[in-house]
């Protein structure tokens, strides 16, 4: 279940780090769970708001929440217009260690970032056109589509190691910031 090229890393005084690696280890099984609760209000000028609500928890002791907020705006001749915020949270897995305190130090290591504790806030909006709306031969309906979304993610105990001239353990968070583009076509038939 996990990457075969990804390693961990542990304390390790006779290294000139200060640490040094072994491959990470997962368990076999993974069970997870997810609840979503959302709603639709639709206002009185054709436009509407959005809001969603979702907690995951699994196996591995991951427990996350999200939450997201839109605007969604019909504008005229089959253009649609939304505008969104998502806000995500989540604690870091049972087995997951930035820096362990020694080899083999359990039966489970993992260091993946996505597996640590970490929170993200995405800001975008999308714009879509139907250029099929009422049919046409086989295809139902067609709209193609423009996506934007920046994300900010701020890790809370996964460290950057591009500062080398930290010691091990106490070099600065890692996080970074991603804009996501997307264009594409939909039809349905």
């Amino acid at each position: 279940m996990n990457n075969p090229y990804r390693s961990v890393r542990y304390i390790d005084t006779a290294s000139s780090p200060g640490y040094s690696y072994q491959p990470e280890v997962y368990p076999n099984t993974r069970t997870s769970n997810a609840v979503a609760v959302r709603g639709l209000y639709y206002l009185p000028y054709r436009a509407s708001t959005y809001a969603e609500y979702r907690i995951f928890d699994d196996t591995w002791g991951i427990r996350a929440h999200n939450v997201k907020l839109a605007y969604i705006h019909p504008l005229s001749g089959g253009w649609l217009f939304e505008a969104h915020y998502r806000y995500y949270t989540q604690n870091s897995a049972d087995f997951y260690s930035d820096l362990f305190p020694r080899r083999d130090a359990q039966n489970f290591l993992a260091r993946d970032k996505e597996l640590s504790s970490f929170d993200s806030n995405t800001l975008g909006f999308s714009l879509s056109y139907d250029f099929v709306q009422n049919g046409w031969r086989w295809i139902d309906r067609g709209s193609i589509n423009l996506s934007y979304d920046h994300i900010w993610f701020n890790y809370h105990d996964f460290r950057d190691l591009r500062d080398s001239g930290a010691p091990a353990g106490d070099e600065p968070l890692y996080k970074f910031g991603a804009d996501v583009a997307q264009l594409f076509v939909s039809i349905w038939f």
